[in-house]
């Protein structure tokens, strides 16, 4: 009896210094010895093992080390991601039922985002290489937008946040007219005249207008709109809807011109539809 439980010590002993090498491994020339290799991207790649899989993953700076019952998958790079399809599987399901409460999945600076009942797990985006995820992640992730929901028919129900900014601008000492391209996206440019700095107050926090376009989780022209709402119109013009917003210390030209053009352009209280403006 004796030499049975030696023989399981020793085993045990052995399986034990293996695992710890093995472990050791992963963190010294990056990879488990005793595990087979599984590209299943060209980004990440798994090493499947015996007790548990190891995954390297592009968003994370060291392995992770999951035992075999977890499910786990990761993430590819934003730019390598295309979009397939986006699915609503319960219409898949015969007789599906759903718990009758809002789901919360998404929110931005504008806007709470809800599923009609509780399916998040069944709102999927399917990308052109097979990966999948929920819409929840994908819009976490920045792969997808509110937009992409719409163009794929997908209904959600949305609530409008209190508003609770307020925007304030540095002018320029000496003012020369000049205009500067102070931010860009999507063919649209944001252009300075006589103005310093742009900035947003939010709960108490205080960005430049730039770092908030760069950061919120909504699309240009749905910030456009936001800084907008409580200032007054000042001007429309005949050009197919351009309009002149002015308040305070500030005034802001939205271009919406029968060319297509949706340029902004933010200067003092003295800015005008000029020459040259919207084109």
């Amino acid at each position: 009896m004796k030499k049975i439980l030696k023989k399981v010590l020793y085993i045990f002993i052995i399986i034990t210094l293996l695992v710890i090498i093995d472990l050791m491994c992963i963190f010294t020339i990056n990879r488990p010895i005793f595990a087979i290799k599984d590209n299943n991207d060209s980004v990440n790649i798994v090493y499947k093992g015996l007790l548990y899989n190891v995954y390297k993953c592009q968003e994370y700076s060291i392995p992770q080390i999951k035992l075999k019952n977890n499910k786990f998958s990761c993430s590819l790079k934003k730019e390598e991601l295309k979009i397939k399809e986006l699915i609503d599987k319960t219409k898949e399901i015969n007789d599906f039922v759903c718990a009758e409460a809002l789901e919360n999945f998404y929110e931005d600076e504008l806007y709470t985002y809800y599923w009609n009942c509780m399916k998040n797990e069944y709102m999927i985006v399917r990308y052109e290489n097979g990966f999948e995820e929920t819409i929840q992640d994908a819009l976490k992730n920045k792969s997808i937008t509110i937009t992409d929901l719409d163009k794929f028919n997908i209904n959600y129900i949305k609530y409008e946040k209190e508003k609770n900014y307020k925007l304030s601008v540095i002018e320029e000492d000496n003012c020369n007219l000049k205009l500067n391209e102070y931010y860009e996206s999507n063919n649209r440019t944001i252009y300075t005249t006589c103005i310093k700095e742009i900035y947003i107050e939010r709960n108490n926090n205080k960005l430049t207008l730039k770092n908030h376009l760069l950061n919120i989780y909504q699309t240009i022209d749905e910030s456009i709109k936001e800084l907008v709402s409580d200032i007054n119109v000042y001007e429309v013009y005949k050009d197919g809807g351009t309009t002149l917003y002015k308040k305070d210390n500030y005034a802001i030209l939205l271009c919406n011109t029968i060319e297509g053009n949706k340029d902004v352009y933010i200067g003092n209280k003295d800015l005008k539809y000029e020459q040259g403006y919207c084109k």
